[in-house]
């Protein structure tokens, strides 16, 4: 009895998360469509330093960042700013 309690609770987990990240993820695919179709390619391939391996951990080194500071606004905005 409690593996099936485990196994619907696990459930609804993953349910309640699919719910309260579906409309991010919506947003994160529209926005990745619009920029592949109105960013120039070559302009971010030379910022980034070309097809080299160096520039994949580039790129990705930023988007961390910015997904990091994102985390924060969003924090702040909700929850307000408290001084440690």
């Amino acid at each position: 009895n409690k593996d099936k309690n485990y196994i619907i609770a696990f459930l609804k987990s993953i349910i309640r998360n699919i719910e309260s990240t579906e409309l991010y993820f919506l947003l994160g695919i529209l926005l990745s469509a619009l920029f592949q179709r109105y960013v120039d390619q070559e302009i971010f391939a030379s910022i980034f330093g070309g097809n080299r391996g160096l520039a994949i951990l580039l790129a990705a080194s930023i988007g961390v960042l910015f997904m990091y500071a994102a985390g924060e606004l969003y924090h702040y905005y909700y929850h307000g700013l408290r001084l440690a």
